[in-house]
């Protein structure tokens, strides 16, 4: 057994680089490997036992990272055909799955109906660290991505808030006037400020009060200064304001912020990876394999009933075309948050003298199951529904002249498309003449991103 702290992170760490090289060299989602390498990590590695209180923690903060780099995708003018999906989708989608998993729950674990309700909160959530990666696998279009997006970011608050108020009601009989209160103070907080914050930091940045060289840690700091104050007004306040946070980056036009995203995507990556490690080294195989038969029945109608069932709730009558809404029915996996709240709650309970029950492992085994079904079919469901983008094939050319002015004609001649980047207004010119593609504008902006993805670049 591994008990020493530092070769634990460092195992960890190196696991979850392997794993994620696996995923990215032979195309499919990173989670799939790094969820096995976890679990067989289980049996010489105990993270409750070598980081105890600190786990959590650590944990909880780097979901707050993995939340704020999702939520500095979100932009809101990217949803003109989608928007009305994703609110109804965490409203009457998140109420219509909380409803069938909290039956399930009930019918099949022989539980009582608020442990049932509990555990059907808690699987709500989706999350950005399986529905990202599941995103760049299976590569859908336009607004069928941004609705995956907005969903799996904004449900994580949604279905934790949810959970905590399940939770208040076991341990302490509250009042609906209470249970109402908490909710409006527990989003509401979250919301006031991770706005605050953001705000702040893009005045500071807007008016160079921080220089270049301290942008991305100072707000590295704001991410865990905003989770931190929120948590500390109400628990799982901090996941609503670094959401919050993400956005207020993301839909600003007052500072530049491409490069603090893009430092904070390749963060998130690294601590995805040691997040799926850390939760499949916790499994109590024992726990698991009892609860089974009950698990994967909850799992095939989360994701044979609950989820149809919403997306349909939520498009009827909608903009998107069916092979969308099949497309949204057909990817429905659980992340790391579900799992980490429930192993929270669990220990919450427990303190109060309240046994959690199979909690914890029906959970885990949903999450593994839903994450590895969706990691192996998402791409092909998209493919055979054809919502899934072609390959990029296009080559941007950085600068080049009159060199890549030629280049770019034999490679046409191949077939082959190019976006010229960087030219002089008088090669630019030259260069749409014969018929190029020519970008001219900033490359710290969204309109050179939306330009890179709507010309197929892939070099």
């Amino acid at each position: 057994m591994i008990t020493d702290p530092l070769s634990a992170i460092t195992a960890m760490v190196l696991a979850a680089a392997i794993c994620q090289w696996l995923g990215a060299r032979f195309g499919i989602p990173s989670v799939v490997p790094l969820l096995a390498a976890g679990v067989a990590m289980s049996a010489v590695l105990d993270p409750d036992e070598i980081f105890g209180d600190l786990l959590f923690t650590a944990v909880g903060l780097g979901v707050a990272v993995l939340l704020f780099e999702g939520g500095t995708t979100l932009h809101w003018q990217n949803l003109t055909t989608g928007r009305d999906t994703v609110i109804r989708l965490v409203t009457i989608g998140a109420a219509i799955t909380w409803a069938i998993g909290a039956a399930a729950s009930w019918w099949l674990l022989d539980i009582d109906g608020s442990h049932a309700l509990l555990i059907g909160a808690i699987l709500i959530v989706s999350g950005p660290t399986v529905v990202i990666p599941l995103l760049r696998t299976a590569r859908p279009s336009e607004p069928t991505r941004s609705i995956l997006r907005w969903e799996g970011i904004v449900i994580d608050p949604v279905g934790a808030g949810l959970a905590i108020i399940v939770l208040d009601a076991i341990i302490e009989d509250r009042s609906v006037g209470r249970v109402a209160l908490r909710v409006l103070t527990t989003f509401g907080s979250g919301l006031l400020i991770g706005g605050v914050v953001g705000l702040t930091v893009i005045g500071a940045l807007r008016h160079r009060v921080i220089e270049n060289r301290l942008e991305v840690s100072v707000t590295l700091a704001a991410v865990v200064v905003a989770y931190g104050a929120a948590n500390t007004v109400r628990p799982e306040a901090g996941l609503v304001a670094v959401t919050v946070l993400g956005m207020v980056f993301a839909n600003q036009r007052r500072a530049a912020a491409a490069h603090i995203a893009e430092f904070n995507e390749h963060l998130g990556a690294a601590i995805l990876g040691v997040l799926f490690i850390v939760l499949g080294a916790r499994v109590n195989l024992d726990a698991i394999t009892a609860n089974l038969t009950a698990s994967a029945a909850i799992t095939v109608v989360l994701v044979g009933l609950a989820r149809p069932a919403a997306v349909f709730a939520a498009t009827f009558r909608g903009d998107l075309g069916w092979p969308d809404r099949a497309f949204l029915m057909a990817l429905a996996p659980r992340g790391v948050v579900a799992a980490a709240v429930a192993s929270l709650f669990a220990i919450e309970l427990e303190h109060n003298n309240i046994d959690p029950g199979p909690l914890v492992p029906v959970v885990f085994t949903v999450v593994v199951a839903t994450v590895t079904l969706a990691g192996l079919t998402a791409g092909i469901v998209a493919r055979k529904l054809q919502v899934a983008r072609p390959d990029p094939k296009t080559v941007a050319m950085i600068g080049g002249g009159r060199f890549a002015i030629e280049l770019a004609e034999r490679l046409s001649d191949l077939g082959i498309v190019s976006l010229h980047v960087g030219l002089d207004d008088t090669d630019a010119a030259e260069a749409s003449r014969r018929g190029q593609l020519v970008y001219q504008g900033r490359l710290d902006t969204e309109e050179f991103l939306d330009t890179v993805t709507a010309s197929g670049v892939g070099t």
